[in-house]
């Protein structure tokens, strides 16, 4: 059983490589240059040991020195040794030149590909998975993959040649010495492999902890003025100091076990070298055979091997850290592969198009349990329609089913059961593109980017002129606030359009409704107390889109639901009571009347 599930490992490792290799931008005649190049490397690498070795045997022994010496052969050996390093550092930068601009497109092929998985799937999706986890996944992951990728492509291969050629070269010359260093490698290796390991645990927790400083200080910030109002500075102070003390302490012993990995290294590889050359003096010395094609040690011979000792100490080394940067690779590749592997609920492609017409909704015998729960019903045998041109106001507790019944308008959701149609087309027939092309949404939240105000509005219609937007906004009386503003409408809104009021932002966000042209709007209206003339520029906007457009309202102000055509009361994800306001207000003992006199801004 053991063996069996070794081989599945194998197996499931294999398979995951031949998929980060399909990503990888090669042809087969680039790969051809590619290993064409490092076995070219890892050769005149292995040739300049040898040389520098033959030239100390054939310029430095008893007959040479002296008068015997040959100066003019000697500098052509030292210079065909520098042709040979000129040669060694231009393949290097050729090779650099063909696979380093072709690597750069690796991360960019594969964020695209996340991004078009993640922009595919359903807000369902969003609403179960972390923002963090997602976002690590496109920047962070994909780094570490790349960087996995350009290091097995620039080094990996070059080093299982240049350690290949090396070692055949060795166990040529000096069988014995070759085989005593392949004992002594792995065991000199271990320790400083083991400094190195407990330097990357530090390393990655560092990481962790520098996200949870700075999503710290990003709550902060966003919390200030509370924090300020409770007075709670001190008590921040002490938990943001008991944090930094803890990231700055694990850097500290981190760059302890890198400043040791350095040093071990070094004695690493000097200790390999002593231990070789020593016993191989101790064979000159003696006059001991090498057992290889030379037939004597030599001392050009120990100056080679001193030379393939050391490149084989770093080719081992890397060996080792290649390991571990691959299982981090394929840790970074799963977590990715979860993404590239997501399904959307439908194929969007194979559902038809809206003919729409104009804008009747209605939702017919509706029951929805959200995925996660699919025991609990939210909405229960729901039943409304609003005619084009008609608005139609949701009013309940918290958790009556008011939102819920948006998202399931807006195509967010499907219903469990029961059909929603506009103009008699239904919701599942209907691909999501075409769904809402003519449905804009205003939500709570406002969302503005860090861009222009005029960017802001134009973001939603990409024909509309400039000029047509500020028509818009002097309508809306947006344009009253705007040009109050040192920079007008180039003015740059931001982080969470902080420089604006609540007010300022929910009449942006109602202007953007009208500037879409879209017939359909769903609005879950803000409950944030504003100032009286900004709260008198809202109505009077929100009037304007009600008689012109297909209105679902999750409304809040006494103001908005008397101008609502119809109302519908939920409580428990059912319908209780509708009709107009005055309809509603007739019976003082019905539910709608007990919700009026608590006030509606408080649901």
């Amino acid at each position: 059983m053991m063996r069996e599930n070794k081989y599945i490992k194998k197996d499931k490792k294999l398979k995951t490589l031949k998929k980060i290799y399909s990503f990888i931008p090669f042809s087969k005649g680039t790969w051809f240059w590619v290993v064409t190049l490092l076995i070219s490397l890892s050769l005149f690498e292995s040739f300049t040991g040898w040389l520098i070795g033959y030239i100390f045997d054939k310029f430095f022994n008893q007959n040479t020195i002296g008068e015997n010496f040959e100066t003019i052969k000697y500098f052509i050996f030292i210079g065909f040794l520098i042709l040979a390093y000129v040669l060694l550092s231009f393949f290097e930068w050729i090779h650099e030149k063909i696979i380093g601009p072709r690597l750069t497109k690796f991360p960019y092929q594969l964020r695209q590909e996340l991004y078009k998985k993640i922009q595919a799937m359903p807000i369902s999706f969003f609403e179960n998975e972390k923002t963090g986890d997602l976002m690590s996944s496109i920047t962070e992951d994909t780094d570490n993959l790349s960087e996995a990728i350009n290091s097995i492509i620039l080094d990996y291969i070059n080093v299982i040649f240049t350690f290949s050629i090396t070692l055949t070269l060795m166990f040529l010359y000096a069988p014995i010495l070759a085989a005593l260093t392949l004992v002594i490698l792995p065991i000199t290796s271990l320790f400083f492999f083991k400094i190195i390991l407990k330097g990357r645990k530090f390393f990655r927790k560092n990481r962790m902890l520098i996200g949870e400083l700075n999503g710290y200080v990003e709550e902060i910030v966003d919390a200030l003025p509370l924090i300020r109002i409770h007075q709670q500075q001190e008590k921040i102070l002490e938990d943001f100091k008991r944090l930094n003390e803890k990231q700055a302490l694990n850097q500290f012993r981190g760059s302890i076990y890198w400043s040791l990995s350095g040093s071990a290294y070094s004695i690493m590889k000097v200790l390999n070298q002593l231990v070789v050359i020593s016993i191989g003096a101790f064979f000159l010395i003696n006059n001991y055979p090498s057992y290889g094609i030379t037939g004597q040690i030599s001392l050009g011979l120990l100056t080679s091997f001193s030379i393939y000792v050391s490149t084989m100490t770093d080719q081992f080394s890397k060996i080792l850290d290649f390991s571990n940067q691959i299982q981090n690779a394929i840790s970074s590749w799963e977590r990715i592969e979860r993404i590239l592997d997501l399904k959307p609920d439908q194929d969007q492609s194979q559902l038809g198009t809206l003919n729409f017409k104009r804008g009747d909704i209605r939702f017919n015998d509706v029951f929805f349990a959200y995925p996660k729960n699919p025991e609990t019903k939210v909405l229960k045998n729901i039943n409304f329609s609003i005619p084009s041109g008609k608005s139609l106001a949701l009013v309940g507790h918290t958790g009556c089913g008011k939102t819920t019944v948006s998202k399931l308008l807006s195509k967010f959701y499907i219903p469990t059961e029961g059909t929603i149609t506009i103009d008699d087309q239904e919701i599942r027939e209907i691909n999501e593109s075409s769904w809402r092309e003519n449905i804009a949404i205003i939500n709570q939240e406002i969302f503005l980017f860090e861009d222009t105000i005029m960017n802001n509005l134009k973001i939603v219609n990409n024909q509309i002129t400039d000029e047509e937007i500020i028509k818009i906004c002097q309508l809306t009386k947006a344009d009253k606030f705007i040009q109050k503003l040192e920079k007008g409408y180039q003015t740059v809104i931001t982080h969470n359009g902080e420089n604006l009021s609540q007010g300022q932002r929910q009449l942006l966000s109602i202007t953007r409704a009208i500037i879409s042209k879209k017939s359909i709007i769903i609005m879950d209206e803000a409950t944030s107390n504003i100032d009286t003339i900004t709260e008198k520029y809202i109505q009077e906007a929100l009037n304007y889109l009600m008689d012109n457009k297909t209105m679902l309202i999750i409304a809040h102000r006494l103001s908005t639901i008397k101008n609502c055509d119809n109302i519908l009361v939920l409580s428990k994800g059912e319908i209780i009571e509708s009709g107009t306001h005055q309809e509603l207000m007739s019976n003082s003992e019905s539910y709608y009347a007990q919700l009026y006199k608590i006030g509606f801004e408080n649901l």
